[in-house]
């Protein structure tokens, strides 16, 4: 505790000082006494200001006293705040003073914010936030209460908040007031929407309906329905819309799916078609068909294109469909039919080959007609060749000359056989043999004989011999001449034939009628008929020659006169002069064969050909040179060569041909046309036997039409057919 000198004014309280009284002043403790001044008790309100309470103290003897104060509380409502202050002088003298401070509360808490009402929409989340108040003096309690008022639809409602603030003293604010109006206003909301689609008509149309919520209450939804129509029957939209609606009657958006409803399959045709061959023309009729739709019937529509068709009813025919559905859909089909007589025609006969006597005439030809399976009777074509060496122009006999052999016992002991002798020649220049010849006779009475004769000894020497005989005649005009005349036999001659004879004259031309080759080359020798009397004459017929009996001979006695060369020095002082002889054996059958053909052909090519060969006993062998490929046996049939395939058939490009042979042989491979008439030559050469031979043809050169691939050796034909369509 201080001191002050002076008297002061003593305070107690935040706004108020101490006046402290000075020390320095003594007073006398025996007769001094303590004076106490303060102020008045007093009541204030909390959380006001106020003058702090004071006491001045005075003593009579000391100038320093000793001050002590206090403050107590009390109670809280009110409050009750004492100041004690007492004085002590130095002699222990003391007063007090006391001021009483009534504290009172009598204000209520205050809000910091107002009430308030607000409207939101239901299903929203809204946060009331309690109110705070506050109070000057002491601390607040708060209370709260909500109340729900129900609106005109379960939806629409308010929350009415009610909220309490008291402080310490009981003093309570106004209840603060918050509203909170919920409102339905929003119409239910589609979470999902069926997607429109394209769907065919014969599936099934989606029951799929669209998902709804509602933000506040439950909904009810209903659907409605619309066809509309399309150009067709299968062709339709479904126009369906779905419409919610929530409790306090708010209406959603409408919820519209489309299913566009279509055709557009094409009917199916059920009946299996395949492609018609005919040989002979026929009614193209379509045939019955079946089909069936995916949605509705189906109509039926054919016809017939002809693709194209000769003159005799051959043809490339399409049978066509269209079958169409309700909506326009349509299939197409076709088949092919293809008219074409494959089948050549019948003959009546097939004349066998024939193998003639030497003597014996030609048959007549016989009347050969033929049949077709398509076109009835057709005309037969009749050929006749002759094949081989043909007789001379205008001839009656066409005959080889040959060396006759020596007849038996050779009763003139001659070293050779010989078909001519120069009987005064020296023996290695006397006899000669025939290296090839003929004798040729003709109707007016003479014959030419022209032959090489080859020397005996040396064949690479001889002579070429050309003599003309004349007057012919038979024994009875010869026998009775007006000069005597008889036959020779001499040497082996059949003389019991001589009146079956014929007889001639050697006729000596301009020129020599032998003329020498090898060493002999440079001889030139003239031929004289001998006797000169005439009496005997050159004998044609059955041993005739002089020599041997042999069936068919010539010969006679000729004198000869002219340079006889050798290795071009002249013999027999270079006049070769004397007797001769000729002496031939004759091979008169024909040296060829006939070959007679019938070939019938109908409309459409098909082609049957039959030969028949007519040949002569003894007849020389023909050499394969010389036959006509196709003459002999031409009938059609499968034999020993075949046409293996022809790929594409019908064609337009390059069209692959396979043949094959059963044997070696020489083929021909030809395409023609209807007319027969060859218009690609594809192949004409050797073939081995087994071997299938591939060729190309370029079918895109051709026309369209129809025409034959043929194939022939020299026995054979075969033929198929090929179409080309471009």
């Amino acid at each position: 505790m201080s001191r002050s000198r002076y008297s002061h004014l003593l305070c107690l309280g935040c706004l108020w000082k101490h006046v402290y009284i000075p020390t320095n002043h003594h007073i006398n403790r025996r007769y001094s006494s303590v004076i106490a001044g303060q102020s008045e008790d007093f009541t204030v309100e909390c959380g006001n200001e106020y003058a702090m309470p004071w006491a001045e103290f005075s003593d009579n003897c000391d100038d320093e006293l000793e001050i002590t104060s206090s403050v107590v509380s009390e109670g809280t409502c009110p409050e009750v705040v004492t100041y004690t202050w007492t004085a002590t002088d130095n002699c222990n003298n003391s007063t007090t003073a006391t001021v009483v401070v009534t504290i009172v509360d009598t204000t209520a808490p205050m809000w910091y914010s107002e009430g308030y009402s607000e409207t939101v929409s239901c299903g929203s989340e809204y946060m009331v936030y309690e109110p705070y108040a506050y109070d000057t003096c002491s601390e607040v309690t708060y209370d709260s209460s909500m109340e729900v008022v129900a609106g005109d639809c379960p939806a629409n409602y308010t929350e009415v908040y009610t909220f309490y603030a008291v402080d310490a003293c009981g003093n309570a604010a106004e209840p603060l007031v918050i509203s909170i109006t919920y409102v339905d206003d929003a119409a239910p909301m589609w979470v999902s929407i069926p997607n429109s689609n394209e769907i065919s008509c014969d599936a099934t149309v989606p029951s799929d309906a669209p998902v709804a919520m509602d933000n506040c209450s439950e909904f009810t939804v209903e659907m409605t329905e619309e066809i509309i129509d399309g150009q067709c029957p299968n062709n339709y939209v479904i126009v369906r819309s779905w419409t919610a609606t929530d409790a306090c009657g708010n209406v959603s958006e409408p919820a519209t799916v489309s299913y566009y409803i279509y055709d557009n399959t094409a009917p199916v045709i059920t009946t299996e078609l395949s492609d018609l061959n005919y040989e002979c023309p026929v009614e193209i009729v379509p045939a019955e068909i079946a089909a069936t739709d995916n949605c509705s019937d189906v109509s039926i529509e054919s016809g017939v294109e002809t693709i194209w068709m000769d003159e005799c009813g051959n043809g490339y025919f399409m049978v066509y469909y269209l079958v169409s559905d309700a909506c326009g859909n349509s299939t197409e089909a076709s088949y092919y039919v293809n008219i074409y007589d494959e089948t050549a025609p019948v003959l009546s006969e097939t004349p066998e080959n024939m193998v003639l006597a030497c003597d014996e005439m030609l048959p007549e030809a016989p009347v050969v007609t033929a049949m077709d399976n398509c076109n009835g009777e057709v005309a037969v074509e009749f050929t006749e060749e002759i094949v081989g060496d043909m007789p001379a122009e205008g001839s009656i006999a066409d005959c080889n000359i040959l060396t006759p052999v020596r007849a038996e016992g050779n009763p003139c002991n001659y070293p050779y056989d010989w078909a001519m002798a120069l009987f005064a020649m020296p023996s290695s220049h006397r006899w000669y043999q025939v290296s090839e010849g003929s004798l040729v006779q003709y109707p007016d009475g003479t014959i030419h004989v022209e032959a090489t004769l080859v020397n005996a000894v040396n064949p690479a020497n001889g002579f070429y011999v050309n003599v003309e005989f004349a007057n012919g005649m038979d024994w009875a005009a010869w026998s009775t001449q007006a000069f005597p005349t008889g036959f020779k036999a001499d040497c082996g001659g059949e003389a019991a034939n001589h009146e079956d004879w014929m007889y001639y004259i050697l006729q000596a031309g301009d020129g020599a009628e032998l003329v020498g080759f090898g060493a002999y080359e440079g001889s030139a020798i003239n031929l004289v008929h001998a006797p000169s009397n005439n009496y005997f004459g050159f004998q044609l017929g059955d041993g005739a020659n002089n020599y041997n009996a042999d069936d068919n001979g010539f010969g006679g006695w000729f004198t000869y006169n002219g340079v006889f060369l050798v290795d071009g020095q002249p013999i027999m002082s270079g006049n070769a002069s004397g007797a001769g002889d000729f002496a031939f054996n004759l091979d008169c059958c024909p040296d060829y064969q006939v070959v007679r053909t019938w070939t019938a052909m109908d409309c459409t090519g098909n082609v049957v050909m039959h030969s028949q060969t007519i040949s002569w006993e003894g007849s020389t062998d023909i050499t394969p040179d010389q036959v006509t490929p196709g003459l002999e046996t031409m009938e059609v049939s499968k034999g020993n060569i075949d046409i293996v395939n022809i790929y594409p058939n019908p064609s337009n490009m390059n069209t692959q041909i396979k043949v094959v042979s059963n044997i070696d042989n020489n083929i021909a491979v030809d395409v023609v046309d209807v007319t027969g008439r060859v218009i690609a030559k594809i192949y004409n050469g050797q073939v081995d036997a087994g071997v299938v031979y591939n060729f190309m043809l370029n079918s895109g050169e051709l026309n369209n039409g129809l025409y034959q691939v043929r194939m022939s050796s020299s026995t054979e034909v075969v033929a198929k057919q090929l179409q080309v369509i471009k």
